[in-house]
């Protein structure tokens, strides 16, 4: 009896693949995008489903961590004003932006959903949505296959499941990617609903300023051969300006409702160990005392790099300043904590820096990497807690 019985000819195999690729191929550039994307937050929906031990299976993962607060708010709304929210202001219900509970309260509202089944339909599509923008900033600048491989890295990172849990990141990432792929155009006034969505979904607003105003600085720099005319001198102005105004939105307005002008600071500094928000300072002292702050500092730095590396092929300046501002912002307002992980997340040129690469089996590998990378991260820091860990997500 051959060998060979039962087994499929490597011929066949070759000429399958081949019909698979070429009718792959034929379908329109978003179509391939939005498939890869929704077969990443399938897995990312597997994994969660199978890997976690929280009683309730996939839909009980949408009211965990964070989520548990946006809940609350979705369903109640923010305490009260006077005495009663001047008294809660320390449990930290300030800290959440109301933009993503609000969209949240109108999807339920709208259609007798619970906020879990909400947030399971809503999110997915937002990231989706996310990941179409994501390649339409990229494609401006590099070649459509390179975009494509970075949205789908970005897709697969480990801590993209919350892309699809109850956080705000996937609305906060349609809110960035919009001002990004609006300022590629010049269109200023588009981008300035954007940038107050951002301004009520994640506290971002600063490192957006710190973009918009460069991005004002280049345009005037490059006004001898690429001028802008003053109509549109006059919107970027307007864009700088709501821009400016976004990153006192949130604080001011839970000063005005509470009474009390430190409530989002005081609210932000009860999620902190030692209950204070600290600028710079946790860095230095955690380097002291801690060989995974140098280690977290190092991967740091090289997200630093990352836009460095890959501006030359192409990379948008605004993007590049976008991963500065982040990686900045970050060390002034952030403690070291596993929460980092999925701050990464907004850093869109880390994921460009592999897929720009020339050696070609560098974006497959990182992809299937990250996917491994993701499995830990559901078991050892979502659900890490089962285990006595504790890590925040």
């Amino acid at each position: 009896m051959s060998a060979s019985v039962g087994l499929v000819e490597p011929s066949r195999l070759a000429a399958a693949w081949a019909r698979l690729r070429e009718a792959w191929s034929r379908w329109p550039w978003w179509l391939r995008l939005v498939v890869a994307v929704l077969l990443a937050r399938a897995f990312t929906a597997v994994v969660l489903a199978a890997l976690t031990a929280h009683p309730g299976g996939y839909l009980a993962q949408m009211t965990r961590w964070d989520g548990v607060w946006y809940r609350q708010i979705a369903e109640h709304g923010y305490v009260g004003t006077g005495s009663e929210s001047n008294a809660t202001v320390g449990v930290g219900q300030w800290a959440f932006y109301p933009a993503f509970p609000l969209l949240a309260r109108l999807v339920m509202a709208g259609t007798g959903l619970s906020f879990a089944i909400t947030v399971a339909v809503l999110n997915p599509l937002l990231a989706t949505a996310a990941s179409v923008l994501l390649y339409a900033v990229l494609a401006r600048f590099l070649p459509p296959p390179v975009a494509t491989w970075a949205v789908v890295l970005w897709s697969a990172y480990p801590a993209a499941p919350v892309l699809q849990l109850g956080y705000t990141e996937a609305l906060a990432m349609v809110a960035v990617l919009a001002v990004l792929l609006c300022l590629s155009h010049d269109r200023y006034l588009w981008a300035a609903p954007a940038a107050v969505l951002l301004a009520f979904t994640r506290p971002l607003a600063v490192p957006l300023l710190a973009v918009v105003a460069g991005h004002a600085l280049l345009r005037w720099r490059r006004r001898g051969r690429d001028p802008l005319p003053p109509a549109q001198w006059t919107r970027l102005w307007v864009l700088l300006a709501t821009c400016v105004v976004g990153v006192a939105a949130w604080p001011g307005i839970a000063w005005l409702v509470t009474g009390r002008r430190d409530a989002y600071l005081s609210s932000m500094a009860a999620w902190r160990d030692d209950g204070r928000v600290r600028w710079f300072r946790p860095w230095w002292e955690a380097l002291n005392g801690s060989w995974s702050a140098a280690l977290v500092l190092l991967i740091l730095a090289a997200l630093l790099l990352a836009p460095v590396l890959t501006v030359r092929r192409g990379l948008s300046p605004d993007l590049a300043m976008w991963q500065v501002a982040m990686v900045g912002y970050l060390v002034a307002v952030q403690d070291p904590s596993t929460s980092l992980i999925r701050y990464v997340l907004p850093m869109f040129a880390t994921f460009v820096a592999p897929a720009v690469s020339r050696y070609r089996v560098l974006p497959a590998g990182v992809l299937l990497a990250s996917l491994m990378l993701q499995v830990v991260w559901v078991t050892q820091v979502w659900d890490g807690a089962r285990n006595g860990v504790g890590l925040p997500p």
